[in-house]
């Protein structure tokens, strides 16, 4: 399957996992098996701290730069880096650059 996200319309999602701001979602793919999107998050937004249980993330960003916080430790993070979250670790992203942050994010169900 080709996913194609200029086709897919972005939602907007204030405070979204308990963050400041609004982050927008493309969702391609979300058949309880998987998710599949395109996240978008302005200067100075960010998404909470959540927890993943029964399922991991894996984050690809391709624009901007910012933070993650993961189990309380700070990983900074840039476009062409990947970031991993773990099933049953706690994460949160923080855009602290100077342009919005994108990024494809894949959330596989574990369970």
């Amino acid at each position: 399957m080709v996913i194609d996200f200029n086709k897919i319309d972005a939602v907007a999602n204030p405070a979204f996992k308990g963050g400041d701001g609004e982050v927008f979602i493309k969702t391609a793919v979300a058949d309880g098996k998987v998710k599949v999107m395109q996240i978008t998050i302005p200067v100075g937004a960010s998404i909470g701290l959540h927890p993943h249980y029964g399922n991991s993330e894996e984050i690809l960003v391709v624009q901007g730069k910012g933070h993650f916080m993961t189990d309380g430790i700070r990983e900074d993070i840039c476009a062409g880096q990947v970031h991993y979250c773990e099933e049953g670790e706690t994460h949160g992203f923080v855009n602290d650059g100077d342009v919005p942050v994108v990024f494809f994010a894949v959330v596989p169900d574990r369970k």
